[in-house]
């Protein structure tokens, strides 16, 4: 339950339409009202009480929580027991449903990459160097060596002081001197969520952005290591792809890849 949002377009994006994007035609009709604090039944301050208070609440209550990020405070729950095999399969199949194209070329194994970029400066802890990237690929592409890559990322946000950008289409050339196809400055969400969850590798920023997808795709997730972003938290099965010079790291990529060619056997036959 959504209390006090912009339900037009917060960030710049239809929100409305990405909800029934992914969870089907009516869903922003249903989950989208406004309601002040006093018309709800009960209040919590996040997941942890939600948890403890749940079996005393009537059904049929409402109820507000301000804050759903710390969701994975108890470590001795799997991560995985939020998001279900029947969860995922609905989300990831509601909005492939709804974005039928795909930016990836058939016959061959895909990977998408997402590079946070846009309002970071280079220096920033959540901006991963180019260098993270292509050594992620060329070990992709020892295992899969005809691998379509692509990467997405954006340029067009100002800096702080609103003077000039951080990033150029320039910046990505690496990449594409890499043979990997860049995607930038995208203005729809779903499409490019959707290429995510196609893929059969996604390597993630330390973002939201490509959190999304991770937790519905049923490919490989190489994640960038920690909390991913001080509130993202990996589900089991994800690799973290930062020490690299550690010695599992070759035998934990292959394992990874050979588990999305097991879960996608018709595009690997």
């Amino acid at each position: 339950h959504m209390k006090n949002i912009d339900v037009s377009t917060p960030l710049g994006h239809n929100f409305p339409k990405l909800l029934d994007d992914f969870f089907g035609d009516t869903a922003a009709a249903q989950l989208l009202f406004r309601m002040e604090n006093d018309d709800f039944n009960f209040t919590v301050k996040n997941v942890r009480e939600l948890e403890e208070r749940l079996v005393s609440f009537p059904d049929g209550s409402t109820i507000y929580m301000p804050d759903a990020n710390e969701w994975s405070y108890n470590d001795s729950v799997p991560r995985s027991k939020y998001f279900s095999p029947v969860l995922q399969a609905s989300v990831r199949g509601s909005l492939l449903a709804s974005q039928t194209m795909s930016t990836f070329a058939a016959g061959r194994p895909t990977v998408a990459l997402h590079l946070r970029r846009g309002d970071l400066a280079s220096t920033d802890w959540m901006v991963r160097p180019d260098s993270y990237y292509l050594r992620i690929v060329d070990s992709i592409r020892r295992h899969w060596p005809d691998a379509d890559v692509h990467a997405w990322s954006s340029t067009l946000i100002k800096k702080s002081d609103k003077k000039g950008k951080y990033w150029g289409s320039a910046d990505f050339d690496a990449l594409r001197q890499a043979g990997i196809i860049v995607h930038l400055d995208g203005d729809k969400l779903a499409p490019v969520w959707a290429d995510f969850m196609r893929a059969h590798a996604l390597v993630m920023a330390s973002s939201y952005f490509s959190y999304v997808a991770a937790v519905v795709t049923t490919g490989c997730v190489l994640y960038p290591g920690g909390d991913i972003n001080n509130q993202g938290r990996a589900l089991e099965g994800w690799m973290d792809a930062t020490h690299e010079t550690r010695a599992s790291y070759d035998e934990e990529m292959a394992a990874c890849l050979d588990r999305s060619e097991e879960r996608h056997p018709k595009d690997f036959s």
